[in-house]
């Protein structure tokens, strides 16, 4: 039997230490001759033999990855207001303070930043609760300006196209639903109420009572389930972050629970005053409870 040059050569590959080809045969192979001897010149390949033999071939065929965060179900109005792109927050109040006239583009994005705002609001604590407040009485405001500048400078019906009732009754939801911080006030959320009223005047001098009190009750509704399914997540995400005492009293031999209760209560306090993190805190008072 003639033996190929080429097998010879699979052969000194297997003997060779650390090789990654390893060849297992149980009976002498048959030779192999190159394809280019078997096929003439002249004949072409068939697609499908050059699509195999491509390297990318069957990576392209492959199904792109999911996302497995992306899959999981949500609510449909938490989807809504999660899902639109829009310009940056910073974008969208230069282009309301510098519209000639007020477009209905910009006022969906600052309905969107608002009620992603008060999301934000209804979810955060301390510090990083007054900077969100902060962020949603600014849009408050150039919220405010817009529809101020629209009602004085157009005439009403356009005014009345630009708003509509599902805005106004996504606006009046908003304010409705969101509560500042103990003993904090402020101007704009006032105004901004008057303006939404305004609105509303205008929506009923056109006949639109009863269709824009079916909107108010859609909106606050939906706003409501959303915001509900966030304080869920957030409340899930909070408790799988927190470690329990008997996590953090596990392996300690003189473990006293109700000392390692206090301790973890009032580090808890103390970073929510603070605002920092409660990895260092906990490690902390693990230690203080070891005796260490």
């Amino acid at each position: 039997m003639v033996w190929s040059p080429f097998i010879l050569h699979l052969q000194d590959l297997d003997q060779i230490p650390g090789s990654s080809t390893a060849l297992e045969l149980s009976e002498p192979p048959l030779a192999v001759q190159p394809v280019e001897d078997l096929v003439p010149s002249s004949m072409p390949c068939s697609s499908t033999e050059s699509q195999a033999e491509e390297p990318g071939a069957e990576a392209a065929a492959a199904p792109p990855e999911t996302d497995i965060g992306s899959s999981l179900p949500q609510s449909r109005e938490l989807q809504e207001l999660q899902a639109p792109a829009r310009r940056s927050i910073s974008e969208t109040l230069r282009a309301a303070s510098a519209e000639e006239e007020p477009t209905e583009g910009t006022f969906e994005d600052l309905l969107g930043h608002l009620e992603a705002s008060l999301m934000q609001v209804e979810c955060r604590h301390a510090v990083a609760l007054q900077r969100a407040e902060l962020h949603l009485l600014t849009l408050l405001g150039g919220l405010r300006d817009f529809l101020t500048r629209s009602l004085r400078s157009q005439p009403r019906h356009r005014s009345m196209e630009l708003v509509g009732c599902a805005r106004a009754s996504r606006l009046r939801a908003v304010l409705d639903s969101l509560q500042l911080s103990p003993g904090r006030s402020d101007d704009r959320l006032v105004s901004c109420r008057a303006v939404c009223d305004a609105v509303d005047e205008v929506l009923a001098d056109f006949g639109l009572q009863e269709t824009l009190r079916q909107e108010q009750h859609e909106k606050r509704l939906a706003l409501q389930r959303a915001l509900g399914e966030k304080r869920r997540e957030e409340a899930e995400l909070h408790q799988v972050q927190k470690p329990t005492v008997e996590d953090v009293a596990l392996g300690s031999p003189r473990g006293d629970h109700g000392m390692l209760n206090w301790m973890l209560t009032f580090a808890e306090a103390l970073s929510g005053k603070v605002g920092i993190k409660l990895s260092g805190i906990w490690l902390f008072a693990h230690a203080c409870h070891l005796g260490l």
